[in-house]
C-alpha cells in the first residue's frame, strides 16, 4: 500500500503541469492550515517536483507551493486572534504589553520561521496574538516560504535522484530523504544558536563555525551530550 501511495505522489510530477501546480498548491494549503504541521508537505512537494525537468515548471511549483503555504498560514493567523478574544482581561493585557515589545522584529522573526523546515507555527501563534499586520504578516511567510521550498526541493531533489540512480527504489530514497529532513529540522531546534552568535560577534566566523560543529556532534551523538554535561558540571563546580 505505501509503495503505491509513494508512486502515485512520485508520478504526479509526469502529469500535465495544471494537475502537478495544483495539486501542490492544495497540498501545501491543507498542510499549513493544521498547526504545526508543515514538514510533511514539503517532503511530498520535494518528490513531485524531482520528476520536474522544465525550469519554468520547476519555478511554478516553488510559487505555488509558497503560495499556497502563505494562505494556509492566514487560518493559522484566524485561529490566533480567536484565543486572543476568548482568552481573559488579563491575558489580553499582558499580549498588549508584549505586542509593544516585539512588533518592530516580527516581520523577521516570521519570515525567519518561514525560511526553514521548523514548526513555524511557533512564531506565528503569537504574533497573531498580538494583531500584527496581515499583509506584513503574509508577505514574510510567503518570501519565507519560497526560501525553504527552493532549498528543499532542489537538495531533496538531488538526494532522491543520486539515489535513484544507484538503482534504489522510490519507496526506499524517500525515506531517506524524510529521515534527513527530520534530522535537520532536529538539529536546528536543538543547536545552541545563542552560543554559536556569540562565538561569531567575540571571534569571527572560524569560531563560531568551531561552536556550529561541536553542537551537531553534541546532538547527534549520545555520548557526546553526557560529556557535555560532566564539562558543564564540572565548571560549575569550580565557579
Amino acid at each position: 500500500m505505501f509503495r503505491e501511495i509513494f508512486r502515485f505522489i512520485h508520478e504526479i510530477g509526469g502529469h500535465n503541469p495544471l494537475t502537478t501546480i495544483l495539486t501542490v498548491f492544495i497540498i501545501s494549503l491543507i498542510s499549513n492550515s493544521i498547526p504545526f504541521a508543515s514538514l510533511p508537505y514539503l517532503v511530498v512537494v520535494t518528490i513531485i517536483a524531482s520528476r520536474i525537468r522544465d525550469p519554468v515548471m520547476f519555478v511554478g511549483i516553488i510559487l505555488f507551493s509558497a503560495l499556497g503555504a502563505s494562505l494556509g498560514k492566514i487560518v493559522i493567523y484566524s485561529i490566533g486572534r480567536i484565543i486572543y478574544r476568548k482568552s481573559s482581561e488579563k491575558t489580553r493585557e499582558n499580549v498588549d504589553y508584549l505586542s509593544k515589545k516585539i512588533r518592530r522584529v516580527s516581520f523577521l522573526a516570521v519570515f525567519i520561521a518561514a525560511s526553514t523546515p521548523i514548526p513555524d507555527d511557533v512564531i506565528n501563534l503569537p504574533v497573531s496574538f498580538i494583531g500584527y499586520d496581515m499583509i506584513k504578516y503574509i508577505t514574510a511567510i510567503f518570501l519565507g516560504k519560497i526560501i525553504v521550498t527552493l532549498t528543499s526541493v532542489a537538495v531533496g531533489g538531488a538526494v532522491i535522484s543520486s539515489l535513484e540512480m544507484i538503482g534504489l527504489d522510490i519507496i526506499y530514497s524517500t525515506i531517506i530523504f524524510l529521515a534527513i529532513s527530520i534530522y535537520v529540522t532536529y538539529l536546528i531546534a536543538r543547536i545552541d544558536w545563542r552560543k554559536v552568535s556569540k562565538a561569531y560577534e567575540r571571534k569571527g566566523l572560524k569560531s563560531s563555525l568551531k561552536i556550529l560543529y561541536r553542537e551537531i556532534v553534541i546532538n547527534t551523538i549520545p555520548i557526546s551530550r553526557v560529556r557535555e554535561r560532566e564539562v558543564a558540571e564540572t565548571e560549575e563546580m569550580k565557579t
